[in-house]
């Protein structure tokens, strides 16, 4: 590779310390149990206004992500910002499936006992 393609080479533009986006999952991690025949999303889960406030003012940019279709992009956005739930990007469509296998997952079980886990492992 020449050392002009090189420059444009994402290794060495972003180390993965740089790299500050938190993908967080809206049904069941922001919001609860959706339901009914709109899926119309429950409260928020208790706790994730500010823990996600916190991981943002440690500035982290929030992605929240769904299995819903991209005509939902409107509804998870009305949701955040009508319960103070920061963000800075929401993308539907994530593939649908029974079990999300990723190198880099945390499962979340409750927001205020899991936030010094998660910025634990964010110092890493």
């Amino acid at each position: 590779m020449s050392k002009q393609n090189d420059k444009y080479n994402s290794q060495n533009l972003l180390k993965s310390k740089d790299l500050k986006w938190l993908l967080i999952d809206f049904d069941k991690t922001i919001a609860q149990q959706a339901s009914g025949p709109n899926y119309t999303p429950g409260d928020p889960m208790p706790g994730v206004q500010e823990a996600l406030k916190e991981l943002q003012d440690m500035g982290y940019k929030i992605v929240v992500f769904t299995a819903r279709h991209w005509a939902d992009v409107i509804v998870v956005e009305k949701y955040c910002e009508d319960h103070d739930i920061p963000y800075n990007k929401v993308i539907c469509g994530k593939p649908l499936g029974v079990l999300l296998i990723d190198d880099k997952g945390f499962h979340l079980t409750d927001w205020k006992k899991d936030l010094p886990k998660i910025k634990e492992r964010l110092e890493k």
